[in-house]
């Protein structure tokens, strides 16, 4: 899963990041739009940090995928981070190869990392330790599968509940919902009176999936 070629795992052995090869696909968490803003977030990671880079396309490199048993799983890294700076050199305009260099001739044992966070995004947080930056709309099931959190389905059709689980957002409120059907909720509305006007509930947008506390209707 972590194998990307011969090199592979030389370079996951040094610095424990690994260059996806880009076949012409977009990521479907990522979205064409135009650069959204970020919020940076410090974090300090153990070498090596297990995390799979790709270049964006416009610059700089994105985490793509963090291995759910590796140094950076549980620290406060999503998928679809941006990285902008490795001990505070400055990463956001490198490709993956220069940033692999700064990350490898790091001397300490670990490295501080300025990673760019989407504010228009949601962060969905797994019970694994792993989640991910995910535009609203976008599919729960696919999700999970990013953060390699194991989801048991039957029916895929919302109708069973064997998949169901709790989302429950930064202010305690909870609600069920079944992750084959379900979509990343959005937490930006329009004014009813003025449309051009749109709120944001900051407590939807970071949410923690929990297995469901309910039995299914169907096994």
């Amino acid at each position: 899963l972590w194998v990307y070629g011969m090199l592979a795992p030389l370079w996951f052995a040094m610095a424990g990041v690994i260059n996806p090869p880009r076949r012409g696909v977009v990521s479907p968490v990522r979205a064409a739009v135009a650069e959204p803003s970020f919020v940076p977030v410090e974090v300090s990671i153990r070498k090596p940090l297990g995390l799979i880079l790709e270049e964006r396309g416009d610059g700089g490199v994105r985490i793509a995928r963090v291995n759910p048993e590796g140094n950076s799983a549980g620290a406060d890294v999503l998928i679809d981070d941006v990285l902008l700076a490795v001990n505070e050199v400055d990463v956001s305009s490198l490709d993956f190869d220069a940033v692999f260099d700064v990350i490898a001739r790091q001397p300490e044992d670990k490295v501080s990392v300025t990673l760019g966070r989407s504010t228009d995004r949601v962060e969905v947080r797994w019970p694994n330790g792993l989640g991910a930056a995910a535009l609203p709309g976008y599919p729960m099931k696919q999700l999970a599968q990013l953060c390699y959190w194991p989801v048991r389905y039957a029916c895929d059709s919302g109708g069973c509940g064997t998949c169901e689980h709790i989302l429950r957002d930064a202010d305690g409120n909870q609600r069920y919902t079944r992750l084959c059907v379900a979509r990343v909720p959005n937490f930006q509305t329009k004014d009813p009176e003025d449309s051009s006007i749109v709120r944001r509930n900051e407590a939807k947008r970071i949410l923690q999936a929990l297995p469901t506390d309910r039995l299914p209707d169907y096994k």
